[in-house]
């Protein structure tokens, strides 16, 4: 069995299939990948406390397109929606579909922006999706994909203001994490860290090293250093290694400056002591001043006799001395001010541009706080790894899994063993007998270490075959702006040239290094896309002039790099038609999409792939703000003279061209076909001719659709199967059971509410009625009248089930009833009413009034067309739902009120959910319009039949007043009882 897979991306990573040959091969393609959705939070205000979380944010997951682990990172912006200032709010791992965050962490960020304490302020968020191997993203994070954004109103309380910051375990406090001092992130932009440390009496004899999070993951960062520069003025760390930062040992105390992106530690000043001079008139006397660890700065208790003046200076000496204003010191700066009494002198080193004094009467004498205790780190890696005398046994390298083969570099410095283990834990190991590299020995359970002298090797684990295979690790990688500078690319030596994986690389700097070492790298100055260059050892970076995916060839014979688009295009008059590269397409929330393009009106485009016309180019009709058909080869597109964002899904063939700036207006199918969303949605497009379609949809019998807007579930579409023929769909109508497997053209007629499944070719009309040919157009209301209304010119309104927003005979209220009555579709006249005909229908020509039923309130159902009605009495309706001591078993039954004609109750209440229900089922029910739960509100609540779960934000006593009427007019009113 043999399968042929479109190849979209070459040296792309590709997976094994369970079955079939091993020709049989499932490869990623980056159009198949479809971007996060993240929900829309609760339009109520949060107000933040500081022992609380916020309400999970949920989010439909991303697809790779290939059986994949997703890391998710929560990014919130509190100063705009463009993230320029997004910081990272939480985060999580596939399966999860939720991100649970504290309260504190979003408080933080607030009062960092200067937010007003109690007042509302809008967080702009939004959802990074990473594909990762075991401890690292793939291809250094080439793939994210980023979400929708929400707004989620919150309002923050009064609390200290925190920084990232960085961990500095060493000696001085037994490489303990949990009792560490920090440099910290003072602007906040994760570039440059600094702060005060102090490494004891006994200095940092044995050093100490830096590490991004209260463990020794090297995912988070483990940095230390081979400088052997005694008090070097900056040493450069490096990530994952052994040696620990042993070369500043001279003083008790130092300040550092630890840039993150180039991994440089900077010595700015180191000292001993830091005392309070000049008090009570002593310019010779310091009193010297006393550390404390949690807070990370200097204090000291003073008897002021008189007003007077005083500095701060380091070792008894005036070469580093600090006054001037308490909020901003400066090095020499002028005398402080004191007046009589007794105080706490604080000094705050930490913030080089912002240093800091206090003087605290209150604080006299007393006993300062402690540090809180860090929470105990999650286990440092998952997966495999390797492990042994190069990295001294600790700290596993990290391997990248693909199906049961993982694969690691290490480099070996001294002749060493070394194995292979699971979870960074001996339950499960590895070890064997090599033969020689490149040539495959068992993998022994338990086995004895493997020997290797230096080098750099790469290691693969075969965990089917039962195999372990180290070969020269010799390898070209992408490294630069795009990645941190960190997390290398890894190239594929194919025919004596060096090439990348499609990797999606932003604008900036760029180069090309061997064996993710600094040793050997190359540089060069790019004319173009698209064209070589000299490859230039220890040149300039090269620079990337926009966001794009491209492929990078390295050729070491021609001495040239090649840097070529790799993905969708456009192509056109604004490049000749190709003389040019083609103006490259990012990924964007499930679409490629070129943004901003100035076109003349004589202008015309396509879109095609890796800048040639045999890979495959598309056209389409011209239409601007609707999305169109895409055909292979098709005509080319003139939107005239304008500037426009031009969309492409090549999945769907769908191209969609709006005005720069403009949102994406567009139906598609969901549904089990796509997990409901997991992957992308079946995008319709508009076929000029009234309808929205999407054509081939492969649909197996039990399989469930619905249509919705813009890939979220805030307008959507269910109704009842049906084929050749048009179905009503309603907002959050039922799931679409499909009854017979096959494939299907499905069209929508938005403007009617009708939906049409077509067998594969067949368009409405051909296979079922064509909208509007035969059927009338009805009224949006018909009116009851009878004795209860007096027979009078004040109908009771019957709006259509869908309150005149479709085309339905359909009409539907909720009405106490005592006596006959009959239907008429015009408030002031009686021209064409309905009476009655026998039970259950009327006629236009009947003989009479419809019969009273017993007196009761009930749920009328008239359809015009098939000249049937139906009388549902209610019985009861009741509240229920754990809001009430029944919760969703138990309903407590309100009471008719004639006079308010509504159905009324005063009860307690809990602070939680809760529906209504009539005749003690779920037959008919109504809830909230909004999401799930719906905040009730004190005063008047829009209510809908199967609407969502209300929610009461405090208990209490509340009296209740629901009049159901129908979707759209029900209203429930919630007042507090006195």
């Amino acid at each position: 069995m043999k399968k042929i897979f479109n190849t979209i991306l070459a040296g792309a990573v590709a997976f094994a299939a369970l079955s079939c040959t091993q020709e049989e091969l499932v490869t990623f393609n980056p159009t198949d990948q479809v971007a996060p959705i993240l929900n829309a939070p609760s339009s109520e205000a949060v107000t933040l406390t500081e022992d609380g979380t916020l309400a999970a944010f949920t989010f439909t997951p991303a697809s790779y397109g290939v059986p994949a682990a997703i890391s998710y990172t929560l990014y919130a912006d509190v100063v705009s929606s463009d993230f320029a200032n997004e910081k990272v709010l939480g985060s999580t791992k596939s399966p999860s579909k939720e991100i649970v965050v504290k309260a504190k962490t979003l408080n933080n960020m607030l009062i960092s922006a200067e937010k007003e304490v109690g007042a509302e302020a809008p967080v702009y968020l939004r959802l990074k999706s990473e594909w990762m191997g075991e401890s690292s993203a793939v291809a250094g994070g080439a793939y994210a994909l980023y979400s929708n954004v929400v707004t989620l109103n919150a309002i923050p309380y009064e609390a200290e203001k925190e920084y990232a910051k960085v961990w500095l375990p060493g000696t001085a406090n037994g490489w303990d994490h949990k009792t560490c001092e920090y440099l910290f992130n003072f602007d906040e932009d994760d570039v440059t860290y600094e702060g005060v440390t102090d490494f004891g009496e006994g200095h940092a004899t044995n050093g100490f090293k830096l590490t991004g999070a209260a463990g020794w993951d090297d995912a988070t960062g483990n940095w230390g250093s081979t400088a052997s520069s005694p008090e070097a003025e900056s040493i450069q760390l490096v990530n994952g290694i052994n040696d620990n930062i042993a070369v500043y040992t001279k003083n008790r105390f130092y300040h550092f400056s630890f840039d993150k992106p180039s991994l440089v530690l900077t010595k700015d000043f180191s000292f001993d002591q830091v005392g309070v001079i000049g008090l009570n008139g002593d310019w010779s006397n310091d009193i010297v001043m006393t550390w404390h660890t949690a807070k990370q700065r200097f204090y000291a208790d003073v008897d002021v006799a008189a007003a007077t003046e005083f500095k701060f200076r380091a070792d008894a000496d005036w070469a580093m001395n600090w006054g001037g204003e308490l909020d901003h010191l400066t090095n020499g700066g002028a005398n402080i001010p004191i007046e009589a009494g007794q105080y706490r002198i604080y000094l705050n080193l930490n913030d080089l541009d912002n240093i800091t004094a206090e003087i605290n009467a209150d604080m006299y004498g007393k006993e300062e706080g402690g540090k809180e205790v860090e929470p105990e780190p999650e286990p440092t890696y998952k997966g495999w790894g390797i492990i042994g005398d190069f990295n001294s046994w600790s700290g596993d390298a990290a391997m990248t899994q693909d199906g049961n083969v993982w694969t690691g570099y290490v480099t070996i410095s001294e002749t060493g063993g070394l194995k292979l283990r699971k979870d960074a834990d001996w339950t499960e190991n590895y070890g064997g007998t090599m033969k020689a590299l490149g040539e495959s020995f068992e993998a022994v359970a338990g086995g004895d270490n493997i020997t290797l002298d230096p080098g750099f090797y790469k290691v693969v684990l075969d965990l089917d075959a039962l195999t372990i295979t180290i070969s020269d690790g010799t390898v070209w990688s992408l490294i630069g702006d795009f990645n941190s500078w960190s997390g290398d690319v890894d190239m594929v030596l194919t025919e004596g040239k060096w090439i990348s994986p499609a990797t999606n690389i932003t604008a900036g700097g760029l180069k090309l290094r061997k064996n993710h070492s600094w040793d050997e790298d190359m540089g060069g100055v790019m004319e173009a896309v698209g064209v070589p260059f000299a490859a230039v050892a220890k040149g300039d970076n090269i620079a990337i002039p926009e966001d794009g995916i491209y492929i990078v060839t390295y050729d070491p014979e021609a001495g040239t790099i090649l840097i070529e688009s790799a993905g969708w295009g456009v192509v056109g008059t604004i490049n000749s038609w190709g003389e040019t590269p083609d103006l490259a397409m990012k990924e964007e929330g499930g679409w490629l999409v070129r943004k901003n393009l100035a076109l003349a009106d004589s202008d015309q485009i396509k879109v095609r792939y890796q800048n040639d016309w045999n890979k495959g180019d598309y056209g389409a009709r011209t239409a601007v703000g609707v999305p169109v058909k895409a055909d292979k080869g098709g005509a080319n597109i003139a939107p005239g003279a304008g500037t426009y964002d031009i969309y492409f899904d090549a999945d769907n063939e769908v191209i969609y061209v709006v005005n720069a700036g403009e949102s994406l207006n567009y139906w598609g199918v969901v549904g089990t076909i796509n997990g409901w969303g997991e992957t992308k949605d079946l995008i319709m497009y508009d076929n000029g001719k009234g309808y929205l379609v999407h054509t081939g949809a492969v649909l197996a019998q039990g399989d469930k659709i619905k249509l919705r807007k813009n890939s979220v579930w805030d307008i959507n579409r269910g109704g009842t199967w049906a084929v050749g023929e048009a179905i009503a769909v309603t907002q959050n109508g039922s799931d679409i059971e499909v009854a017979e497997a096959g494939t299907y053209d499905i069209y929508f007629d938005e403007a009617a509410d009708l939906m049409y499944i077509m067998h594969e070719g067949e368009t409405p009309g051909e296979g079922g009625d064509e909208p509007g040919e035969d059927e009338p157009v009805y009224n949006d209301y018909i009116y009851l009248v009878g004795a209860d209304t007096d027979w009078g010119t004040s109908p009771i309104a019957m709006p259509s089930v869908k309150n005149g927003e479709n085309n339905t005979s359909v009409y539907k209220i909720f009405a106490y009833l005592t006596g006959e009555f009959k239907f008429k579709p015009n408030a002031d006249n009686w021209d064409g009413d309905w009476e009655y005909s026998e039970n259950g229908k009327i006629s236009e020509s009947g003989s009479g009034n419809i019969p009273a039923p017993d007196a009761g309130y009930y749920m009328v159902t008239v359809d015009i067309k098939a000249l049937t009605y139906d009388l549902t009495l209610i019985s009861s309706i009741g509240v229920i739902g754990p809001a009430q001591d029944g919760s969703w078993d138990t309903d407590t039954d309100m009471t008719w009120d004639g006079e308010k004609k509504a159905w009324t109750i005063t009860m307690d209440l809990k602070a939680d959910l809760f529906k209504f229900r009539a005749n003690d089922g779920w037959d008919i029910n109504w809830g909230g319009t909004g999401d799930d739960p719906t905040p009730a509100i004190i005063g008047q609540n829009a209510i809908r039949m199967g609407g969502q779960n209300f929610s009461i934000a405090e208990a209490g006593k509340y009296t209740i007043e629901l009049n159901a009427q129908v979707d759209g007019l029900g209203i429930v009113n919630i007042t507090k009882a006195e």
